[in-house]
This record gives structure tokens, C-alpha cells and sequence, in this order.
């Protein structure tokens, strides 16, 4: 893959100061800086939604552009700047498109680009195999969703978004700077450019609950009225009972409760021209 995206960035018209195939998460950080002393100023990075959101707010906070060579599972902050998911299309892209700041959600000390996920999608991100993904793809995430459905309960989650404290009964919480979810659309109106987060509360108290819930995102229909409830705000302190594991974009790195909040526009990401 590696070479195929080399060679394709460079059909595309880039001038490549620096590239490397990085094995390990924990040293994508030092290729990032290696990438900006060696005078880059649009960084390409390949992988899922997890090393995109891990790299951003060092991207960021460097003032260079980033852009982004889809190669995850769900890839859902590529399908919410609606950027193609294939290597060449996606490497045009990189050198062709336009840029435009966006914002990034911050959970605790952790930065993400698309989505947190409170309740029984983190302890699926933080359990699903890694061969039922290879064999699978995205549907491995139903297929263990079902699996662990079948001991899940709800809980309780208890939110303040500046204009009170509200308590609800739920099997999900999602917290949204992009409109996908494991690859499908969950909050339809959810946009990382318009400086606010969404909060949806999957309303109920059992796994099948959620299941249901799950199967309206899976058709594309909208939920029915009363099984969920959005928020929508800059900021929120979340607590829940019993305490719940949180996923920053698909990689388990907190539990509640916690502080959500923005930092908006922040981002200099190239996305498709017009």
C-alpha cells in the first residue's frame, strides 16, 4: 500500500519532501515532526479514524494542512467530508482540493476529529477481533454488536450543556463533530465546521433497545420519535451510572465522567474542491 501511495501522490503532482511507512501507532507522532522540519506543509496521513484524530491536534497545532488516504475500517471522518475512499482518488484529492478549517472535539485530554462513543460501542471498539475485521470489514462490528447485546443493560446519563442538568435512561450516548458512526451515518446534521457538537441519547434500558436503534442507522431511516434525543452546544460535562468506557473515534481512551468540549477551527483539512 505504502508504495502504491507514494506513486499516486506523485502522479497527482506532489513534490514529496518526506515519507515513510510508520508500523507502530506510538511513532507516528515523531514522523509527524520529522515531516514539518523537513519543510512539509501538507501532511498526507494513511490510516483509520483512530490515526487520523490521534495526529490531528499535532497537525494543528503546527499550522500545516493535513489531508488524509482512508485505509481503516469504518473510515467515517472521510465519509463525512465526503472524500473518496480509494487510494488514487484519495491522493488527487490530497493535492487538488481545498482547504478549510474545521473543528475538533476534545473529550478530557484527548482531540478527535469525528466522534466519541459512550456505553457498549466502546467496549466494541476496545474488543472486536481483529480477524473477524480482516475477514468481515465493516459488518464485523454488527456481527460482535449482536454478540455483546446479549448480556448489555442501559444506564444512566446525567448532562449539563450550559442550560441545566438533564438525566436520561439510555444504551448509548454519541458525541458528534461528523455525521458517521463504525461507517454509517448516525447524526445526520452533525458538521465539523459549524463550531458546535451534537450529543444523541439512544433512549432505553436494554440491549435489544439499542439493537433497534442500530437497525434504523443500518437502513438509513430516521429513528422513531421518543428513542432519541440531541443536544447541541460547544460544551458538556457527561457523568453516568455506573461509570462507562468512552471510544474516541473507534479507540477506547477514557471513561466516564468527563468533559466535552470544542476547539473550533482549528484544523486546516483538505477536503474535495467545491
Amino acid at each position: 500500500m505504502f508504495p502504491h501511495a507514494k506513486e499516486a501522490l506523485q502522479a497527482a503532482g506532489a513534490t514529496l519532501v518526506f515519507a515513510e511507512a510508520v508500523p507502530r501507532p506510538d511513532r507516528i507522532s515523531a514522523a509527524i515532526d520529522t515531516a514539518i522540519a523537513k519543510g512539509a506543509t501538507r501532511l498526507v496521513i494513511g490510516g483509520g479514524d483512530g490515526t487520523i484524530s490521534s495526529s490531528a491536534k499535532q497537525i494543528a497545532d503546527a499550522g500545516v494542512e493535513m489531508s488524509m488516504l482512508p485505509l481503516g475500517t469504518a473510515n467515517s471522518f472521510a465519509r463525512t467530508i465526503e472524500m473518496p475512499l480509494d487510494v488514487e482518488g484519495a491522493c488527487r484529492m490530497a493535492v487538488t482540493g481545498d482547504v478549510h478549517l474545521v473543528d475538533l472535539g476534545r473529550l478530557g485530554d484527548y482531540y478527535f476529529t469525528n466522534a466519541a462513543a459512550i456505553g457498549l460501542p466502546a467496549e466494541i471498539g476496545r474488543s472486536v477481533p481483529d480477524g473477524l475485521k480482516r475477514i468481515f470489514g465493516r459488518l464485523a462490528y454488527l456481527i460482535w454488536a449482536i454478540y455483546k447485546l446479549l448480556k448489555f443493560k442501559g444506564f444512566t446519563c446525567t448532562i449539563d450543556d450550559g442550560t441545566g442538568i438533564k438525566s436520561y435512561e439510555v444504551v448509548e450516548v454519541r458525541i458528534a463533530n461528523g455525521r458517521y458512526l463504525g461507517g454509517l451515518i448516525a447524526v445526520p446534521d452533525a458538521d465539523p465546521e459549524d463550531h458546535r457538537l451534537t450529543v444523541q441519547l439512544v433512549r432505553g434500558v436494554s440491549g435489544w433497545q439499542l439493537a433497534h436503534a442500530w437497525a434504523y442507522m443500518a437502513t438509513g431511516d430516521a429513528p422513531q420519535a421518543g428513542e432519541v434525543t440531541e443536544l447541541i452546544a460547544k460544551r458538556f460535562e457527561i457523568v453516568t451510572d455506573p461509570p462507562q468506557p468512552v471510544s474516541i473515534d473507534g479507540e477506547v481512551l477514557a471513561q466516564t465522567p468527563t468533559l466535552v468540549g470544542l476547539a473550533p477551527g482549528v484544523l486546516k483539512l483538505v477536503v474535495p474542491a467545491a
